[in-house]
C-alpha cells in the first residue's frame, strides 16, 4: 500500500483523536471552574476571560472563515459544477428517446 493511501486511511483516526484530546483538555481546564468551592472565584474570573477571548479570537476566527469560504467557492465552481454537468449529460443520454 502506498504512503498516500495509508495517510488517507489514517486521517480520520488522527483527526478524531485530535478532537477528542482537545475536548478532554477543555474538560480538564474548565471543570474546576464549575465546582462548588471555586464558584465565586470563577464568577469573578470568567467574564474577563471570555471578553478577552472574544476580542482576540473573533477576528482570527472570521479571517479563517473568509479563507475557508474562498477555497470552498473555488472548489464549488470547479469540481461541483463540472460534476453536475457530467451528471446532467449522463442522465440525458441515458434517458434519451431514440
Amino acid at each position: 500500500m502506498c504512503a498516500t493511501k495509508t495517510a488517507l486511511l489514517l486521517a480520520p483516526a488522527l483527526t478524531t483523536t485530535g478532537t477528542l484530546l482537545y475536548g478532554w483538555d477543555q474538560e480538564l481546564f474548565l471543570r474546576p471552574l464549575t465546582l462548588r468551592n471555586t464558584y465565586r472565584d470563577a464568577n469573578a474570573l470568567l467574564p474577563a476571560y471570555w471578553s478577552r477571548l472574544m476580542t482576540v479570537g473573533w477576528p482570527r476566527l472570521l479571517s479563517c472563515l473568509v479563507v475557508w469560504l474562498r477555497v470552498n467557492m473555488a472548489r464549488t465552481l470547479t469540481t461541483d459544477l463540472l460534476s453536475w454537468v457530467c451528471a446532467v449529460v449522463a442522465v440525458t443520454k441515458t434517458l434519451a428517446v431514440e
